[in-house]
């Protein structure tokens, strides 16, 4: 099944999954905005004691990033955590923004689904000059032109026609 299809079936619910929370504003929010405000009310508090009370493992360090591994609190961690770090509610209309969808984990075992790993395309290089230095540079490990044996057909066949039309 493609991914799509799990997608439409997770939007109609059809398999009765648990729903969970999805923010549905994600790409909008400023996340250098938030990290900042959740930075100004952490206080005293350390990332690893905040993993405990969550129960997670190196996740709440991503709330407070200002680069890239920055990420958003879930919609009900973000309620725990105002009461545990007792910020206003300055950001609660634009973090509580949700939908609920149905669990996709749950539906991929509800169908039996396995994970498959799709090959990558083959992509043909020639370097007509400095071949040794960019040969090191290569990303990819350079792998034999993937061509079959030879097959031989068999070009004696004649077929037969037609003499007249009418």
């Amino acid at each position: 099944m493609h991914f799509r299809t799990l997608g439409h079936k997770r939007n109609e619910n059809t398999l009765d999954c648990k729903l969970i929370k999805y923010r549905t504003n994600d790409k909008s929010i400023n996340k250098l905005e938030i990290a900042t405000y959740l930075r100004a009310n952490k206080k005293h508090w350390k990332n690893t004691d905040l993993d405990k009370i969550f129960g997670y493992k190196d996740t709440a360090a991503h709330w407070f990033r200002l680069d890239n591994g920055f990420s958003l609190p879930k919609v009900d961690d973000w309620f725990k955590l105002k009461k545990i770090l007792k910020f206003d509610d300055t950001y609660d209309n634009l973090m509580n923004q949700y939908v609920l969808v149905p669990d996709r984990q749950e539906q991929i075992s509800k169908l039996g689904f396995k994970s498959v790993q799709i090959l990558p395309k083959h992509r043909y290089v020639y370097f007509t000059k400095n071949k040794k230095y960019y040969m090191k540079k290569l990303k990819y490990t350079p792998e034999p032109y993937p061509k079959g044996d030879n097959k031989r057909y068999d070009a004696s066949y004649q077929p037969t026609t037609q003499i007249k039309l009418l």
